[in-house]
């Protein structure tokens, strides 16, 4: 059962990353600095963000990088599932650790010569995913984190199928399990639009001591979105609120606007992290 468990999860990173190096396969080569960071390191993956998406993600106070890559998939491994997968770090008194999702929440220019109806091609051939119609790319992307944020919610409970609907008889509230933050909150604090707060149930432990889960997703206009994971331990979900709060300053938008470009600019230096 491991051993088929450690092979869905070395299949679904292998896939992640193929779809990565399609989303990444045009733009300009530039000489990358990543080097001086060590790999897998939140280090690196903040240097390459901050330069292709204009977005911070540094580690918190109080926690240590752990120079390591995890996934904790919030269902089975399957079609339409969803997880936690990135940089790692955990708090100084082992109560708590954090996954930074490494692929930001953005849907790219339709520059790629159909490689997004391909991939979805490819998803209705090995899950029998329906292929959907497709909302305008900036509705979308206004969207993505909001949408994100119900998917994982929708995965964990199991309200979901492998065609991204919902089960009519297990209907799941949004605003039932995710807290909406929003104005001069989000923005002193994130520069973001808006953030979402959600609960995730585990049906697993992660890592052999944590059972408990909130996932926090950013948004901000004409920016791509991202995701946070916390993962407690009984005692550390006593301290939620000041390992959240740890996150002030450290994750934030850039500026006000930002050249979409600039994700293929920099392509190369997500080697370095990876």
């Amino acid at each position: 059962m491991q051993q088929e468990q450690d092979k869905n999860i070395r299949l679904l990173s292998l896939f992640l990353l193929c779809c990565l190096s399609f989303q990444f396969s045009r733009g300009q080569e530039v000489l990358p600095d990543s080097i001086k960071y060590k790999k897998h390191s939140v280090a690196a993956f903040d240097n390459w963000l901050k330069k292709a998406y204009s977005i911070r993600m540094e580690v918190p106070e109080g926690f240590k990088d752990l120079y390591a890559l995890e996934l904790f998939p919030f269902g089975p491994l399957k079609g339409g599932t969803t997880g936690a997968y990135g940089p790692i770090m955990e708090s100084e008194d082992g109560e708590c650790v954090l996954i930074y999702s490494w692929i930001p929440l953005y849907i790219e220019p339709p520059i790629f010569g159909g490689i997004e109806e391909a991939l979805e091609s490819i998803n209705a051939q090995v899950f029998g995913c329906e292929i959907q119609p497709q909302m305008p790319r900036d509705y979308r992307n206004r969207l993505f984190a909001r949408g994100q944020t119900y998917s994982n919610l929708q995965t964990a409970w199991g309200t979901i199928d492998k065609n991204g609907y919902g089960h009519d008889d297990e209907e799941l509230l949004f605003d039932d399990h995710v807290t909406i933050v929003a104005g001069h909150f989000a923005h002193s604090h994130f520069n973001a639009d808006t953030v979402y707060v959600s609960p995730i149930p585990m049906k697993t432990v992660f890592k052999e001591k944590y059972t408990l889960c909130t996932g926090i997703s950013f948004m901000k206009e004409n920016f791509a979105g991202i995701q946070v994971f916390f993962f407690f331990t009984e005692k550390g979900k006593a301290k939620e609120q000041e390992y959240l709060m740890s996150l002030f300053g450290k994750i934030k938008y850039l500026g006000e606007e930002w050249d979409e470009n600039e994700m293929f600019n920099y392509k190369e230096e997500l080697k370095f992290f990876l």
